[in-house]
């Protein structure tokens, strides 16, 4: 009796090359269809890339254009904060009472002169100073220290001022503000 095994070897041999023949078409064409699927969307993701590039480069233009404005904008207006705008470069620099004795404003406007060669000249516009707020915490007399509750709501403040009148020997009066006191409007603070 033959053996088993060599006769379905034999009969896989045989029936290979052909099994091969008849699928390689088949096999060829889904490959074909996948790959032809992977390059169309390649192609439209390389399209999508280009847009997207295009957009990118067309904003970066835009905030060069941008950039290169306001540094012409900045160099147009050198006028510091606090500095009236002057309509001749050539005249003096007029900055108010208020802005000057703000360091940082004055230095600058200072400044602008010098570069300009002309005058500094401080304008004396009571009325469009704003008002300043009575940031005083306390007000002593020679026998009290009226002390603000805002100032009491503060603990080293408090503490401080506290010490003071307990250092002097006076009375420590609580007030709402300093307006309620008698002379303490130009009292020291």
């Amino acid at each position: 009796m033959p053996n088993n095994d060599d006769a379905a070897q034999r009969l896989i041999d045989a029936l290979l090359p052909k099994l091969t023949e008849s699928l390689l078409p088949q096999l060829t064409e889904a490959g074909e269809k996948q790959i032809a699927g992977v390059v169309k969307k390649n192609d439209d993701l390389l399209e999508k890339l280009a847009t997207t590039k295009n957009q990118s480069d067309d904003l970066a233009a835009l905030l060069a254009t941008v950039d290169a404005r306001d540094k012409d904008n900045a160099t147009k207006s050198a006028l510091p904060d606090g500095l009236r705008k002057q309509p001749e470069e050539t005249g003096p620099v007029i900055i108010s009472r208020v802005d000057a004795r703000d360091r940082q404003k004055y230095l600058a406007a200072q400044a602008l002169a010098e570069k300009r060669g002309t005058i500094l000249q401080i304008a004396d516009d009571r009325n469009a100073a704003p008002a300043q707020a009575d940031t005083r915490t306390h007000h002593q007399t020679e026998t009290h220290l009226y002390v603000t509750s805002a100032a009491m709501r503060d603990r080293a403040t408090y503490k401080r001022l506290n010490a003071l009148a307990e250092r002097e020997h006076l009375t420590f009066q609580p007030v709402r503000t300093l307006a309620e006191v008698e002379g303490a409007n130009n009292g020291n603070a």
